[in-house]
């Protein structure tokens, strides 16, 4: 599995053809920055706009996150703590996603073909990005607590379409 982790403040996820209007921290000349606006998202997801596309803001904490096409829907995987990767791949294999969301915000994107990377990059020379492919369209993007064991801990944003819920 490829993971990705920001250097400290939240991960975004934009389409590719996006990607080059997004600037990060920008410069003293840029005030708020695009980096403010992704930090200013307080819960685990959030959606900034920028030019007529859906960002998607993973925040609340760093933390290394890889993209799984699950059986039931398309998942970004957030790594709280577990041992090793070998954990956090066998708790995959326990998702009960059925039960209520902690949040569910609503994205819509224009083209499947994005990006994840970290908010602080300028995303025209972003230093480290996660290709993710879905299908075009509007999801509602479910955000869970996956603890199946003490050892081990995920936040399991699902993408969910709403023509097909």
């Amino acid at each position: 599995m490829r993971w990705i982790s920001s250097s400290g403040g939240p991960l975004i996820l934009l389409p590719r053809v996006a990607a080059s209007l997004w600037r990060g921290v920008g410069d003293d000349s840029q005030l708020p920055s695009d980096y403010d606006a992704a930090c200013a998202i307080e819960d685990f997801t959030g959606i900034v706009r920028k030019n007529g596309h859906d960002i998607l803001v993973l925040d609340d904490e760093p933390m290394q996150t890889c993209f799984v096409e699950h059986e039931a829907a398309p998942l970004l995987v957030r790594w709280m703590y577990a041992p090793d990767e070998e954990a956090v791949l066998t708790s995959l294999g326990t998702l009960g996603l059925e039960a209520n969301p902690e949040e569910t915000v609503k994205c819509g994107f224009s083209s499947g073909d994005l990006l994840l990377l970290d908010a602080a990059y300028d995303g025209r020379d972003p230093i480290e990005t996660l290709p993710v492919s879905i299908d075009p369209g509007e999801y509602n993007i479910l955000t869970f607590i996956h603890k199946p064991s003490p050892e081990v801990a995920l936040v399991i944003h699902r993408f969910v379409r709403c023509d097909v819920e």
